[in-house]
């Protein structure tokens, strides 16, 4: 089980969650990436990116869609970012 799911059981069983401890934390990373063609229009892409950018938790339909996504909002993302996860992935001939 992981994930949403996995915390709901966690929170709902409290003593299920006091047998566990961290053996390792992830660094932080980017997440549930939005990405665009990179053949779009710049003017496209700028406006899409201030859209998502623009989103404000205080005003109800954008914190609903917000919430939808299960995210407090978004941050820009660079593609050098990714570069371990591509390398691993190359590793093992997904790429």
């Amino acid at each position: 089980m992981n994930g949403p799911l996995a915390y709901a059981y966690l929170a709902a069983n409290d003593s299920v969650a006091r047998r566990l401890r961290v053996l390792w934390r992830s660094p932080p990373y980017t997440d549930y990436v939005w990405a665009a063609r990179p053949e779009l229009p710049p003017e496209l892409r700028r406006r899409l990116t201030d859209a998502f950018l623009d989103l404000d938790l205080t005003i109800p339909v954008q914190r609903r869609a917000l919430e939808h996504e299960g995210a407090g909002g978004y941050i820009p993302a660079d593609a050098d970012e990714f570069g371990p996860i591509t390398d691993i992935l190359r590793q093992r001939g997904h790429l």
